[in-house]
């Protein structure tokens, strides 16, 4: 019993660290548009992915991914490039939705 307290205590620790680390960065991008003055490109790019396994073994695994692009310089972005590498890749399949999503979240919160 006071071995799983003991771990439930170490996780949430361990996630408190990374939660901290979080909040700089977000901290540290805030900052980033009043850096930006001149016409110079600064993006920030991520991928965030949920793996989605199989209830059984016929079936396929499926990985639903977000890659978001976010402009924080003062020029607009024109034709980006995106490459991924997915090995072997007649393994996978790749559907796309395009978007301005932080654009309606951002016209909703203000």
């Amino acid at each position: 019993m006071m071995d799983s307290i003991l771990e439930l205590e170490q996780k949430i620790q361990s996630i408190e660290k990374e939660l901290r680390a979080v909040k700089q960065a977000v901290t540290e991008m805030r900052q980033l548009p009043k850096q930006v003055l001149s016409d110079e490109i600064c993006v920030i790019c991520y991928f965030t992915y949920s793996l989605l396994l199989p209830k059984s073994g016929g079936q396929k695994g499926i990985i639903a991914g977000n890659f978001v692009i976010r402009n924080m310089g003062s020029s607009p972005l024109e034709n980006p490039y995106i490459c991924l590498r997915v090995s072997p890749k007649e393994h996978m399949v790749l559907s796309a939705k395009l978007g301005m999503i932080f654009n309606t979240i951002a016209a909703l919160i203000h």
